[in-house]
């Protein structure tokens, strides 16, 4: 018979079970669920999304409408792409943590 690496051939017992789940606390996932909101307005608000913000409004003042509206375009499809990547993220979150249950 072959022992494990964790030295345990039969498994933890009760009191090494009881130990390393006070030492390390439950093996659970955080809860991560957000409003879908909050999710969308956070695409706009961080540094890159800031410069693309100011080169639309720099574009405007200089009047080339056109750019303006090509980098406000890219602005929206980067932060719709990376709402739905989070969505999709946080389903496969939530789908884990129900298998564990």
């Amino acid at each position: 018979m072959t022992v494990p690496s964790n030295g345990f051939p039969n498994g933890l017992t009760s009191d090494e079970a009881r130990c390393r789940l006070n030492s390390s606390g439950p093996n659970s996932m955080p809860e991560t669920a957000e409003d879908p909101l909050r999710r969308a307005v956070t695409k706009f608000w961080s540094p890159i999304p800031w410069m693309l913000e100011a080169a639309i409004l720099l574009e405007l003042v200089l009047g080339k409408f056109v750019e303006a509206g090509i980098i406000l375009v890219l602005l929206w499809f980067n932060a719709a792409l990376g709402f739905f990547q989070e969505g999709r993220a946080q389903a496969t979150l939530a789908a884990m943590s129900r298998g564990w249950r």
